[in-house]
């Protein structure tokens, strides 16, 4: 068997672009990560193949936050409504002067500060706060509407809960 050089054109032609592909996915895995987590998260509904999947949370997505029914539910949505708006100062000064990675979305930005800027402190892992402030932010041209899941939430509280004890383990300011 004889390889002649058109032999060696078409193999790179079939090769090039699984080859850019996986360059692409290993130069950038955390910029793809986020995007599918972005795109997993706000999908509404799903088509392929000549069939269609609504997701579940796409209603959620459509709706404002639950409206709270008892006098002390509405009570405390408007206290944290008011700490929401004291704590969207402190979120708009860390995403605006402070370098964060190329691409990263407000959504994701909300759910980073908890940790990297100490957010953790100003909702005190209340839920029901943090997606006030969501809201709030929103009202503030960011997209953070629909707010990050309960979840993602304890995911970032308990990260950050990690890094402080760390911080006072090894005696760091």
């Amino acid at each position: 068997m004889k390889v002649e050089f058109k032999d060696i054109i078409e193999l790179v032609k079939a090769l090039i672009w699984p080859v850019v592909t996986l360059v692409i996915v290993v130069f950038l895995r955390n910029e793809v990560k986020s995007f599918i987590q972005a795109i997993i998260t706000r999908a509404t509904k799903i088509s392929g193949a000549g069939m269609s999947v609504e997701l579940a949370a796409s209603q959620l997505q459509n709706q404002k936050l639950s409206e709270p029914t008892s006098a002390e539910e509405k009570a405390k949505a408007l206290r944290n409504l008011e700490i929401a708006k004291s704590i969207a100062p402190k979120f708009d000064y860390w995403i605006k002067k402070y370098r964060h990675p190329e691409g990263m979305t407000h959504y994701q930005g909300l759910l980073d500060w908890l940790v990297a800027d100490g957010g953790i402190r100003y909702v005190s892992k209340d839920y029901e706060l943090f997606k006030a402030l969501a809201e709030v932010l929103s009202k503030m041209d960011y997209d953070t509407m629909p707010p990050p899941s309960e979840g993602e939430f304890m995911l970032k509280i308990a990260e950050a809960e990690e890094k402080a004890e760390y911080r006072r383990s090894k005696n760091i300011s």
